[in-house]
């Protein structure tokens, strides 16, 4: 069996010069991968566009796919201090008015970079970027089951873990087809608004 590819940075910087080729880097593997593909997307592409020598791409990172794993991971973390955020008003909120408030950012969330992230959503090989999915689906649900907990009396399903694993998928699932073919209506909160008025009937009694 073929050894798997690494998937990770070779090391993160720690002077502001090297931290400046670092985020070079993952900005020109950002618009490659938007403009040309995940194919066409070479290190020595990315390392072209970045200003940089192939050689410093390689000292970050050993190969174009720990690249967009990391991309995957900043763009993550972006997403999670929306929800985050979020969550940590919900849980002092009405059970209603809390999961009308953790959908809408959790919407708005997926506008941070919705470019960037569609094409690694679409572009980029899912078994690349599948280490990323499960992270941010556990913190999503360890999020989510602390609030339908805090508010068990108001929850309408029964299987909380269940219910939560729903609100979530179908949230994501609209909110990215929504990006796809019905931008306007993500740009002007619409898609926020109707998600969550969706997923409150659903969760709450």
């Amino acid at each position: 069996m073929a050894p798997s590819r690494r998937r990770t940075p070779r090391k993160r910087p720690q002077q502001e010069r090297s931290r400046a080729t670092f985020d070079a880097i993952l900005e020109a593997g950002a618009r490659v991968l938007v403009k040309q593909g995940y194919d066409r997307a070479s290190t020595n592409r990315i390392a072209e566009v970045a200003g940089v020598s192939i050689g410093s791409l390689y000292e970050f990172f050993p190969n174009k796919d720990a690249i967009f794993t990391e991309l995957r991971r900043r763009l993550n973390d972006q997403m999670f201090r929306f929800v985050g955020q979020a969550m940590e008003e919900a849980l002092e909120l009405p059970a209603r008015e809390g999961v009308a408030r953790t959908v809408e950012l959790l919407v708005r969330a997926h506008t941070v970079d919705p470019r960037l992230e569609a094409a690694l959503r679409d572009r980029v090989p899912a078994e690349v970027l599948a280490d990323q999915s499960r992270v941010i689906n556990r913190r999503l649900l360890d999020l989510g089951m602390a609030f339908v907990r805090r508010h068990r009396k108001q929850i309408r399903p029964r299987n909380l873990e269940f219910a939560v694993f729903v609100a979530i998928q179908a949230t994501e699932s609209l909110t990215l087809e929504a990006a796809r073919l019905q931008p306007a209506a993500v740009r002007d909160g619409t898609a926020a608004r109707e998600i969550s008025d969706l997923i409150t009937r659903y969760l709450v009694e």
